[in-house]
């Protein structure tokens, strides 16, 4: 069963102030909008305790606040901690499946735009005599090894 009296809601858009939302989120709303808007109604279930909005404000608290999933609890409304659990995890796996891969990865980017968005004059000058190519520099530090 879910507190009727709810101190933070993330479903009313006039229940918090920009500067609210961005202290518990770390994101604007609009920033919010946006990441919501790449997670298909489907992915997340939809429940009295469950909507994607909310959803995705207790995980980006969660890791924004670090407070522990009691507190989200009693903060977002929600009976118990094991329903905040459920939602972090739901959560986190509609991000890594439909966000993620707008943003990280060698496919969600291509050759022309890493060369005019992302190299700098003084690495073209210092690795490429002046010609246009696509610079690309791996430290190993993501690579996971036994």
């Amino acid at each position: 069963m879910v507190n009727s009296n709810k101190n933070v809601d993330f479903d009313d858009p006039l229940s918090l102030s920009d500067i609210e939302y961005k202290n518990l989120t770390g994101f604007t709303r609009t920033q919010h909008d946006h990441v919501l808007s790449y997670i298909p109604a489907s992915a997340l279930k939809t429940s009295i305790n469950r909507y994607p909005r909310c959803a995705i404000a207790c995980l980006l608290m969660k890791l924004r606040l670090g407070v522990s999933n009691s507190v989200l609890s009693s903060m977002l409304g929600i009976d118990n901690k094991r329903k905040v659990t459920d939602i972090i995890h739901s959560t986190s796996a509609a991000l890594i499946k439909y966000f993620v891969p707008h943003y990280l990865g060698l496919a969600h980017i291509n050759r022309e735009e890493i060369i005019k968005k992302h190299t700098s004059s003084i690495a073209t000058r210092l690795l490429t005599e002046n010609r246009n190519p696509c610079i690309l520099v791996l430290d190993g530090t993501y690579l996971y090894i036994q």
